[in-house]
């Protein structure tokens, strides 16, 4: 017949169950376990460029951890979106960062 096959995932249905998510879980779950972090106490902070963001911030959020994680500046609004509507904080760095946070003080967190 000619025909073939092609399977995929399609992340789209549930963001936050790809391997990225699976690895920022396991992160955050044997930081846990080992004692040094505290739910409502301790502060995550990781730097991001997208799906590992996502899936900290949604076991931040499910786990009750407060995240900040920093990004560069070029990151598409749609990512930074969804990392806040998750809860989490962003640092977003680079040039237009650096310049703004000089004239305002205020280094870009949102």
């Amino acid at each position: 017949c000619g025909c073939s096959s092609i399977f995929c995932p399609f992340l789209y249905h549930d963001l936050v169950a790809g391997v990225q998510d699976r690895i920022a879980r396991n992160m955050i779950e044997d930081t846990d376990q080992k004692g040094p972090i505290t739910p409502g106490v301790t502060t995550l902070v990781e730097p991001t460029r997208g799906n590992t963001g996502i899936g900290l911030a949604f076991v931040a959020a499910a786990r009750g951890y407060d995240l900040i994680l920093t990004m560069p500046a070029s990151m598409i609004l749609e990512l930074r979106t969804l990392l806040q509507a998750f809860g989490a904080k962003l640092v977003l760095t680079g040039k237009l960062v650096s310049s703004w946070c000089c004239e305002t003080g205020d280094c870009g967190v949102f």
